[in-house]
């Protein structure tokens, strides 16, 4: 064996808690021996004086989300977004109330016609309500 390994293993026989880099910062900084971290894990790979390392713990899954409610008024949703109308932005706010059915489209309802409600007009092109 060449100095490097000698001196590798006489550090880590009594020490088995010194790692592979401090062993390399060691034999660098006090012994002025010309060694990388991966010599040294080579030679303790070698002489069988590595540690196995743990399994890492695996995370539990999440839970599943469960967004319907039994009753209603139990989970609201709101949504913000901004549109161009006539050269302008408009805001729309909607707010919506998830019940054990449906969900209530509340700008709709605030219309009272829904046949003027361009979401509704958009609905009724792909499912054919009101039909």
């Amino acid at each position: 064996m060449t100095v490097v390994k000698t001196k590798v293993v006489e550090l880590k026989r009594p020490h088995l808690d010194l790692g592979i880099q401090k062993i390399s910062l060691f034999l660098r900084r006090v012994f002025f021996l010309p060694v990388s971290w991966e010599a040294v894990r080579r030679t303790l790979h070698e002489q069988r004086l590595l540690k196995k390392r743990k399994p890492k713990p695996q995370p539990n899954l999440p839970k599943p989300r469960f967004f319907g409610r039994s009753t209603p008024n139990q989970m609201w949703q709101t949504d913000i977004f901004t549109l161009r109308l006539g050269g302008k932005n408009a805001i729309s706010l909607d707010f919506w109330m998830i019940t054990p059915a449906t969900w209530w489209d509340w700008t709709c309802f605030a219309a009272r016609r829904p046949s003027t409600c361009w979401r509704c007009i958009a609905r009724r092109r792909t499912s054919n309500e009101w039909a």
